[in-house]
């Protein structure tokens, strides 16, 4: 079984989270330069309290008249964000990712944030640690993605 944590302690960047009190304005530039699909929202304690994606905004933008650049993420977040752990199966990762057309996950331990992991992580970890008959099934299943 390949877990999560094996992806994501070699990955050469980091997640991204912002303060509940950060402007919908300054996690859209940050999700901008990182090319990231989210920001994970945490507390003073580094406790998840949810995630603002392009897709939070975007309805922000047509549900709230008026400009929704200063707004604080806490306003906008998604709550009870669907996450991984540094103990889950990849292929179960990567099924709920597919599932729900996620292209980003926060990986959560004890509640705190311990990274990201995105689903071209797991499908070239996934490649690098098969033999070429699983190699060329999991190339076949991609349509699903």
């Amino acid at each position: 079984m390949i877990t999560v944590e094996q992806v994501v302690r070699h990955q050469d960047y980091q997640a991204i989270s912002v303060h509940p009190d950060t402007t919908v304005a300054e996690s859209a530039r940050i999700m901008t330069d990182n090319q990231w699909d989210m920001v994970v929202v945490c507390s003073d304690t580094g406790q998840v309290a949810g995630v603002v994606s392009w897709q939070d905004i975007m309805r922000a933008i047509t549900e709230i008249s008026g400009d929704i650049s200063s707004l604080k993420v806490s306003q906008l977040l998604t709550i009870d964000p669907i996450t991984c752990s540094v103990e889950d199966d990849v292929h179960d990762v990567l099924h709920v990712m597919a599932q729900h057309h996620f292209h980003h996950m926060p990986v959560v331990k004890n509640g705190h944030l311990a990274g990201m992991v995105r689903q071209s992580d797991i499908l070239v970890t996934l490649l690098e640690e098969s033999d070429m008959d699983k190699r060329a099934a999991l190339i076949a299943n991609l349509k699903y993605l």
